[in-house]
């Protein structure tokens, strides 16, 4: 990854070009990246100063911090997939997702539970800079976390 990539938000592996694109369309693709577990690819979406939020993971601060957390986050799932019940803009810049998290949590070793099954409810935030660059994303659940 170099930093020409990172700062023009260019995904080499998907074509996207998030230079060209509506904030709804970079947000839209940062789910379908998420889904892939695309995290490289995923970089390539936030500036280097972004900010993430989340009631379940924390508050972070720079690129590099939000990407040492996902992998984190992706690592603890032997699954995951959002599925995206409803889309809006709030304006221009500010997209609002519905969104309804499912994934298998890896064993964690040394311990004798078994993977457990996660389902999340939230509604997420992503705001889009001028740049075309994820500045900041808010998630915030709807419900609880409830075992199947």
């Amino acid at each position: 990854m170099t930093s020409s990539n990172i700062s023009s938000g260019i995904s080499s592996d998907t074509g996207f070009n998030a230079g060209n694109a509506a904030p709804i369309d970079i947000a839209k693709h940062y789910f379908d990246l998420s889904n892939q577990g695309d995290l490289d690819a995923i970089a390539l979406l936030f500036a280097k100063d972004a900010t993430y939020s989340s009631a379940h993971t924390g508050l972070y601060f720079g690129r590099e911090a939000i990407m040492a957390m996902m992998q984190e986050f992706f690592a603890s799932y032997q699954t995951r997939r959002w599925h995206v019940n409803s889309i809006w803009e709030v304006n221009s810049s500010i997209i609002g997702f519905d969104f309804t998290f499912k994934g298998m949590q890896a064993a964690l070793p040394d311990t004798p539970s078994e993977a457990q099954h996660i389902t999340r409810e939230g509604i997420e935030h992503i705001i889009v800079g001028g740049d075309c660059l994820i500045r900041h994303i808010e998630v915030r659940p709807k419900t609880e976390s409830k075992p199947e």
